[in-house]
């Protein structure tokens, strides 16, 4: 089967589920819908799109991102004064919150970051108020490439697929992102 039949395959099931359902969701179509969310989130997370990233993996491409740009992200949002308290340095655990990743992972991270001059750990007197960490010179340039590389290809994705169609599809994951933290929380507290 080729790769555009697999795609319409798995796409038709489900949209099929949807058109012939009453609207009332049972253990086969949660099935269904979670294995086509599943692949497709696959799909958008393959091999061939992290080598544009070349270099860096997506995960430390998200994260100078975030460093980079730091007071539009939603946890520097939160914060008052932002401009006053992190002068262009950001917390490891500001990192961890925006990124929804483990301490570990984040820490690791961005140490493998460092050994490569993309960032630098910085802290204010003897460093007991906190250690910050900052997007270096070097990190910018690296993000930057890999921003010009990422543009193109995905310039041309988005044309093919429609402006309004990427703001409508982004919306949509916004939602599910909130629903699936939400119900993670959910579990834990429930485990607790």
């Amino acid at each position: 089967m080729t790769d555009l039949a697999n795609q319409q395959s798995v796409s038709s099931t489900a949209e099929n589920m949807v058109k012939n359902g009453d609207g009332k969701i049972d253990r086969k179509d949660i099935d269904i819908l979670l294995n086509e969310y599943i692949f497709r989130k696959y799909r958008l997370a393959r091999d061939e799109v992290s080598q544009l990233t070349h270099g860096i993996t997506i995960r430390e491409y998200v994260a100078l991102y975030i460093m980079k740009n730091q007071k539009d992200t939603d946890v520097m949002k939160n914060q008052k004064d932002t401009d006053e308290i992190y002068d262009g340095r950001m917390y490891l655990q500001d990192l961890v919150d925006t990124m929804q990743i483990p301490m570990r992972k984040a820490s690791q991270m961005v140490n493998d970051l460092k050994e490569r001059g993309a960032v630098a750990w910085e802290y204010d007197g003897d460093g007991s108020e906190g250690t910050y960490v900052v997007i270096t010179e070097s990190g910018e340039k690296l993000l930057e490439e890999r921003e010009k590389q990422l543009n193109v290809f995905y310039g041309d994705v988005i044309k093919e697929f429609g402006k309004e169609n990427m703001i409508q599809l982004l919306h949509l994951m916004r939602r599910m992102d909130v629903i699936v933290n939400t119900e993670f929380k959910k579990m834990e507290e429930a485990h607790e």
